[in-house]
């Protein structure tokens, strides 16, 4: 079964979750932590936990920013397990469609997805893109 955990520096991963309810219902394979929030216990307490958690499970987990301490630390509490995939730069596209994902053969089809939420990344003062791409309502 695969799991999906977003984390990220305040709330931005809490909203995202919120957008994804909207957009898909609600999703029992999705939690989110927040980092960083006053009044609320250090996020690598609960990570821990969940880690702990899901052995017997795939386990994907997206932050929020490369190079920034979430991501950092996430890295060093899930390196050499092999059942849990990282990936950063989280969005709304890319956390839609790990969840969409076939469980099969996820290291595959999460880098297809990366790759494919890339192109959903548009500066759209550029009229060449919009009217080659030929873009429908969501």
């Amino acid at each position: 079964m695969k799991k999906v955990l977003l984390i990220s520096h305040g709330h931005m991963a809490r909203g995202i979750v919120s957008s994804v309810d909207i957009i898909l219902g609600k999703q029992d394979n999705l939690e989110y932590l927040s980092a960083y929030v006053e009044g609320e216990p250090p996020f690598e307490n609960e990570l821990k936990k969940i880690i702990d958690d899901n052995r017997d499970n795939d386990l994907i987990i997206l932050t929020d920013l490369l190079g920034g301490s979430v991501n950092n630390e996430v890295m060093s509490m899930v390196d050499g397990k092999d059942n849990i995939h990282l990936i950063t730069g989280m969005n709304l596209i890319l956390v839609i469609s790990i969840l969409l994902a076939d469980d099969s053969n996820l290291p595959e089809q999460i880098n297809k997805i990366i790759d494919e939420s890339r192109k959903g990344i548009i500066y759209f003062n550029d009229s060449t893109i919009i009217q080659d791409e030929g873009l429908d309502d969501f």
